[in-house]
């Protein structure tokens, strides 16, 4: 009998947001009803952004993009599934946005950075009504369970 044709189960399109200056990851996946070992590859002519890379087994897409970016940024690309016998491409999208807490895009909150992945204690870029609605530069300080972010009036805030 004829092999049957992978098929994708993930969405075309928007895969996810990564940010310029921060290792992220996403997955990119099919499925053989054949029960094939599927690889996975970037098609010829694309390609993704550089510094990230993607695992052929998994189909994982993880990396730090570089270089960063003042602005988003999309990169398509288009990936294959195979099962070694049948391919099939699909069009993604992963889109590289500057740096949370950059004057380009300042975040609103020390926990909007931290749930975002940014763990280390420094000066980032925040709006909000503490701020008085324009970004300001302001020192952040992560712990394990909370957010302290401390603004250039001396007022803290503790996230829980």
């Amino acid at each position: 009998t004829a092999s049957a044709a992978p098929t994708w189960t993930t969405s075309a399109g928007n895969l996810a947001t990564f940010y310029s200056d921060l290792t992220s990851s996403t997955t990119i996946a099919a499925t053989d009803s054949d029960g094939d070992s599927l690889t996975y590859a970037i098609a010829g002519g694309s390609s993704l952004y550089g510094g990230l890379s993607l695992n052929t087994s998994s189909g994982a897409i993880t990396g730090n993009p570089n270089p960063d970016v003042t602005s988003n940024t999309t990169n398509s690309f288009d990936a294959t599934a195979s099962d070694g016998v049948s391919t099939i491409n699909r069009t993604f999208n992963i889109i590289i946005s500057a740096p949370l807490g950059s004057t380009n895009n300042p975040a609103t909150s020390a926990k909007q950075l931290f749930d975002a992945g940014y763990t280390t204690n420094g000066a980032y870029y925040i709006n909000n009504i503490f701020t008085g609605g324009a970004a300001e530069n302001v020192y952040c300080r992560f712990n394990n369970n909370y957010n302290i972010f401390n603004i250039r009036y001396t007022i803290i805030i503790y996230f829980l």
